[in-house]
């Protein structure tokens, strides 16, 4: 009898889930449809064309596919960061700036062009969540519970030691107001900072869910935490490092290890109207509104002006980017070898790729070059129409794989070391989507191979163990 009250408690509890989370899909569409208004004004008319078309169309799919994603037990929060990329970033701020013909940058594209690049989105969207629903439908090793004892204490230990050295080489740059953001190509000292902040991040993160599970090196890792406190600083980083810091650090505890219908309708409508509503206006009101309005027009003023600036240029460069490939052709997944290589100094590599949105603008001739690149316009630069559609199901695939592994222990609340690589990529997935990948993966690179050092050493230490425990078996035979 028992039981079965507490199931029909969980069904209850499930069903408010999935109704709060759809509450929150209506807030974020009425709030996207107040923002279109206000876009619109009485300054502007909407352009009815074939592009336009095309936009509104990518906006439903990705309005879909956020609902899917809300309900879906197969997506958790990376998979749910990408979906507000793509549904926000790329198809509800594409719309406006189509329809009413206003853009971020000079406007050098055709109409087929941007037509074309709202195509390859929603083959990037579609082929993304059908590679996640293969790899949901298919079983998954287990994995084991972080514990910082033995090997990995020690190496820990030399990651911070590395991390302090690097600080003290690089003391400079801690200070310099964002040193590091607007670097075309790193090197020097900076690299040194580079790797101080990751396998410091990394360290970090280790202990975190070490603490979380055991309640042990508490010490350590306060101290560590005031470490990554002063790698992190919003004074000398940008802040996409800063946000990554937050995500990476919440995404451990079990509420976004797991998130119900509720929790991801709630990140993608707080996402939306923190961007438009909070950072927008806070940012567009500190340089200043026109003289002799009220409150209420400043505000309209502040996200109007916001709405439309760089921050909100990925269907743009994207345009650009496919007559960049209509001209000078693909590049075989040599921008991918570059940013997989990221470590490798220009001085042993001459010739190793820039961003790909430096070969894109330069070729436009855009005094300004130095743009985003989104991830699906990467796969796109890589390996064409072939490209976006192999490499956005890899994309899907293999990220559901490390939710999938990472989440069917959050039942026990057990923080395992796939939740550090979790949490790793979570954190960086915003300004990963944004790209460009050759100029994004050198800030959280390290962090990534610290994390497969670690990974590494733990596999051999199991594997001795196993042939320890199988010597001992033939010994007792």
């Amino acid at each position: 009898m028992s039981r079965l009250i507490r199931n029909q408690s969980n069904i209850r509890v499930t069903n408010r889930s999935v109704l709060g989370g759809l509450i929150m899909a209506t807030v974020m569409l009425a709030s996207m449809t107040l923002i279109f208004q206000i876009v619109i004004g009485d300054n502007r008319s909407v352009v009815f064309d074939s592009a336009t078309l095309a936009a509104a169309t990518l906006f439903v799919f990705c309005f879909v596919c956020s609902i899917y994603a809300i309900m879906s037990n197969s997506i958790t929060l990376p998979e749910v960061l990408v979906i507000y990329f793509i549904l926000v970033s790329a198809s509800f701020s594409g719309f406006y700036e189509i329809a009413t013909d206003y853009f971020p940058w000079p406007k050098v594209h055709t109409d087929g062009e941007i037509s074309y690049a709202i195509f390859l989105y929603f083959l990037f969207a579609l082929l993304f969540l059908v590679g996640n629903r293969v790899a949901d439908s298919r079983p998954v090793a287990s994995t084991r519970p972080v514990m910082v004892e033995g090997t990995l204490s020690y190496l820990l230990f030399g990651f911070v030691a590395l991390s302090i050295g690097c600080m003290a080489l690089s003391a400079g740059s801690l200070l310099s107001p964002r040193a590091e953001a607007e670097q075309v190509d790193i090197g020097g000292f900076a690299q040194l900072g580079l790797i101080g902040r990751g396998v410091c991040l990394t360290s970090f993160l280790f202990l975190w869910a070490n603490w979380l599970n055991t309640r042990r090196h508490l010490a350590f890792l306060i101290f560590v935490g005031l470490l990554t406190v002063i790698w992190f600083n919003p004074i000398a980083n940008p802040r996409f490092q800063v946000i990554g810091l937050v995500i990476a650090v919440s995404s451990a505890s079990t509420i976004l290890l797991y998130p119900t219908p509720l929790i991801k309708g709630t990140i993608l409508t707080a996402l939306f109207l923190l961007n438009y509503f909070v950072f927008g206006p806070l940012k567009s009101l500190n340089e200043g509104v026109d003289s002799g309005v009220s409150i209420l027009s400043a505000f309209g003023q502040s996200v109007d002006e916001y709405a439309f600036r760089v921050d909100f240029d990925v269907m743009q460069v994207s345009a650009n980017t496919v007559q960049y490939i209509e001209s000078q052709g693909i590049d075989f997944g040599y921008n991918l070898l570059g940013a997989a290589l990221f470590f490798v100094p220009r001085g042993i590599w001459p010739a190793k790729p820039f961003a790909s949105s430096l070969y894109v603008h330069d070729y436009l001739r855009y005094e300004y070059i130095n743009l985003s690149s989104p991830l699906p316009m990467e796969f796109y630069f890589a390996g064409g129409l072939i490209g976006v559609i192999v490499l956005s199901f890899i994309f899907g695939y293999f990220l559901r794989r490390l939710t999938k592994r990472v989440t069917q222990h959050n039942r026990s609340n057990v923080r395992t070391v796939e939740g550090v690589l979790f949490a790793i990529v979570s954190g960086y997935m915003p300004i990963m989507m944004r790209g460009s990948l050759n100029s994004v993966l050198p800030q959280f690179g390290f962090a990534l191979i610290s994390y497969g050092v670690v990974v590494w050493l733990l596999s051999r230490e199991d594997g001795a163990h196993r042939r320890s425990r199988s010597l001992n078996a033939v010994r007792g035979l």
